[in-house]
């Protein structure tokens, strides 16, 4: 155990020195005793030592050092009913010691230790003593790990406050019963010295006081699917990466077959790389490998297949063909594999109210989450999964939509100084949320809809990409309504929204009187 071979050693009122061991020293009340040696005072001195008193105890308590002048917060604390100020001594092997401070919750669980990490800092008050490594005793805040295999889900519920500063991977489910916090809210002090173990000290106050916001981290069947769904755009750009290459090896074959076809993950096309790969060299034979709408095109295929194709190209355009081949089955594989946890993870099929057999019917009509998402213009159903697994299918969340938008930095931030009140950068946020979003905004764009008439709209006095932000942003909205009432279904507004808001009858005397007020007389004839 940890605590064995330390002594505790506290002073009676009447001034004897008593001495236990630490391991027996768990139930004594020692905020009551008095405090084991004078608070100094010395000239030069760069702290102030002084009685403060305690509205929690009804006394003076002793302060004089920066750590103690923290504990003034805890009379403002509910939990607290009892402070005390270096009651006592604690002594290990090495013959040394140094006063600490105490305090009492109402739940009888002494706050043994804020333990802190290299990256982090756990604030720990729970009713069984953490175990914890370490040279010296828990009473501080000292630099400790805690053990893995101590650190199970019963612990981790019994916390009372724990704040993590990641600065490289970490147990998941360990940030999800913490609290991940952003660094930007975390940022030490200019002028001050800047360390691991400084840095976790200041994590600690931070979350002690409740300074702290914590970060969102998604469940664990929400991570699994996000992790599906981000391998799978990565393999899906390193696809694309390849059908470059190919063209790239085309180009310099002087093959022109891109300038002819859309793509090259045509059959068509397909067909006459593999015819090249094979030998044939002759360009109207190849011509005739063309299907559908591509034969109309054959003399325009036959002057781009008149190039310089020979083994050396035949042996990449193989190796390029097979890579692409494999990530394909790989896309495939991951596509499979989304589909069947959306289906298990999908809250619309959760039980309601009415009948078993109301909720079998109405599961077997009412649509899921990724259908529902598919309705909004420009989303399909890649867009969809990608969205529900980087946001997660629980909007309690997010509040409001407006968290969510600023979650995803898809909202500029505000800048107020002054008179002046100016919009900032969006900023970063989730690359493969916004990527979808924008992919989304993109295609939403070209369509006679709501969002394709904002885009329209806006892009005339802000520019495409900011219009394709805002347009971004207004999916987002849309798509945490859809998320927060499962029932919700997506209507168009339709492109003429704005139009219809406009009154009529009150355009037509403000355009009346702004002529008259020129010298016109004004006379209305409805058109033919």
């Amino acid at each position: 155990m940890w605590s064995r071979g330390f002594e505790l050693a506290y002073a009676t009122t009447a001034g004897d020195q008593i001495r236990v061991p630490l391991v027996d020293a768990w139930s004594l009340r020692l905020e009551s005793v008095p405090p084991v040696r004078r608070f100094s005072s010395y000239r030069g001195q760069r702290h102030l030592s002084r009685p403060w008193w305690s509205a929690t105890d009804g006394r003076h308590v002793g302060s004089e050092s920066w750590l103690e002048r923290d504990l003034m917060l805890l009379d403002f604390d509910p939990t607290v009913i009892a402070i005390g100020s270096q009651p006592f001594w604690l002594r290990w092997s090495e013959g040394s010691g140094r006063p600490v401070a105490r305090r009492r919750h109402r739940d009888r669980a002494p706050c043994h230790a804020d333990v802190v990490q290299p990256v982090g800092v756990a604030v720990i008050d729970s009713r069984e003593r953490p175990a914890i490594t370490g040279h010296r005793p828990a009473w501080r805040r000292q630099a400790a790990r805690l053990r893995p295999e101590v650190m199970t889900p019963a612990r981790l519920s019994s916390l009372r406050g724990m704040a993590l500063q990641c600065s490289r991977t970490h147990d998941q489910d360990l940030l999800e019963a913490a609290g991940l916090v952003n660094a930007r809210d975390v940022k030490n002090v200019p002028g001050r010295p800047k360390t691991d173990k400084l840095d976790a000290v200041w994590l600690a106050k931070l979350t002690e006081k409740g300074l702290l916001r914590p970060s969102f981290v998604p469940p664990a069947p929400i991570r699994q699917l996000r992790d599906y769904t981000r391998l799978r755009v990565d393999l899906t750009r390193e696809r694309s990466r390849y059908w470059q290459r190919l063209e790239k090896l085309l180009e310099d074959a002087l093959i022109k077959l891109s300038s002819v076809a859309s793509t090259l993950n045509t059959l068509s096309a397909r067909d006459m790389i593999e015819a090249l790969i094979a030998g044939e060299r002759d360009p109207r034979r190849l011509a005739d490998l063309a299907r559908g709408r591509m034969q109309t095109k054959r003399s325009a295929l036959i002057k781009a297949l008149d190039g310089r194709f020979d083994d050396h190209h035949a042996e990449l355009a193989r190796m390029l063909l097979d890579q692409i081949d494999t990530l394909s089955a790989q896309i495939g594989t991951l596509t499979a594999r989304i589909d069947h946890l959306l289906a298990e993870d999908d809250p619309d099929d959760a039980d309601g109210g009415g009948s078993v057999a109301d909720q079998v019917a109405a599961a077997s009509t009412r649509p899921g989450a990724v259908e529902r998402l598919t309705e909004i213009p420009g989303i399909g159903q890649t867009g969809a999964q990608i969205i529900l697994a980087e946001i997660g299918l629980d909007m309690t969340q997010f509040p409001t939509a407006g968290h969510l938008v600023s979650w995803a930095k898809l909202c500029p931030r505000t800048i107020q100084s002054g008179p002046v009140t100016r919009g900032g950068k969006t900023g970063k946020g989730n690359p493969y949320l916004k990527g979808a979003l924008g992919e989304a905004a993109a295609a939403a764009a070209k369509t006679d809809t709501f969002l394709g008439e904002r885009y329209r709209r806006i892009v005339k006095r802000r520019g495409k990409l900011k219009a394709l932000v805002a347009v971004a942003r207004s999916i987002l909205v849309i798509v945490w309504h859809l998320l927060t009432d499962p029932f919700a279904r997506f209507c168009d507004l339709g492109s003429d929204y704005h139009n219809n808001l406009i009154n009529t009858e009150r355009r037509i005397r403000n355009h009346i009187a702004q002529l008259t007020a020129m010298g016109y007389h004004v006379t209305l004839e409805p058109a033919a």
